[in-house]
């Protein structure tokens, strides 16, 4: 069960901080969307609730290039046109289902294979909308730079030539379209954990949050969010 949660918390993990930063940087800003995002950043993008904020920030993206454009996109125009339950029923089952289980562990054999059943369906039914992307992360290793995807099966190691004009800081992810027009940087929430050997959620501090909300100019909107939350 412990795979199936990690897999879980990586899929919830990734649509949150894939919404989050193509938000800041294509979304249409408003005071009500700004708060479904600066609280995502807030609470720890693990801690906020995943559905709710894909629905609540459903309108303020423009409608995909495409069927390959970014997954935030994709996802936020099937909200609009009410055809999200393929991905919320089993999203939802899963994460109620983990949820009992945390309150009845003794139950483990006989919810796996309904949590399984729901992870396998939840991964097919987001693959239209992820398996056309990709997520690079450029790495500096002793024998040269190597840049990799990992939205693949298994992390494939891509030519840094065929990426020339995206910028990839060394470690951190990069979301790219399948025409590779469109990108993102996933900010300092999802980097490469060396100790790990693979993508991970990354502990943020304070500044390296403003640093990446300065980018946006909306540093100034996420300490206004911060001082209306503490008042309340």
């Amino acid at each position: 069960i412990a795979v199936v949660r990690g897999v879980f918390d990586r899929i919830r993990h990734l649509l949150t901080v894939g919404t989050v930063c193509l938000y800041l940087k294509k979304g249409n800003r408003t005071l009500t969307a700004d708060r479904w995002c600066f609280r995502a950043i807030q609470q720890g993008v693990l801690s906020v609730n995943t559905l709710q904020l894909l629905q609540g920030l459903a309108n303020a993206f423009p409608d995909p290039t495409g069927a390959g454009d970014l997954f935030p996109l994709v996802l936020s125009r099937m909200c609009r046109q009410d055809q999200d339950e393929v991905i919320f029923e089993p999203f939802l089952s899963l994460q109620e289902g983990l949820s009992l289980l945390d309150e009845n562990p003794g139950e483990i054999e006989n919810f796996l294979p309904a949590a399984i059943d729901s992870l396998t369906l939840l991964l097919k039914n987001l693959a239209p909308a992820l398996a056309p992307n990709r997520l690079l992360v450029k790495r500096m290793l002793e024998d040269g730079t190597k840049v990799f995807d990992h939205l693949t099966p298994g992390v494939v190691q891509l030519d840094p030539k065929a990426v020339p004009a995206i910028p990839l800081p060394a470690n951190f992810a990069v979301l790219v379209s399948q025409d590779m027009l469109n990108n993102i940087f996933c900010g300092p929430f999802l980097r490469f954990d060396e100790a790990q050997g693979t993508l991970a959620p990354a502990p943020v501090e304070e500044h390296q949050v403003f640093d990446f909300l300065k980018k946006f100019d909306a540093h100034e909107a996420y300490l206004s969010f911060l001082s209306e939350a503490a008042s309340e």
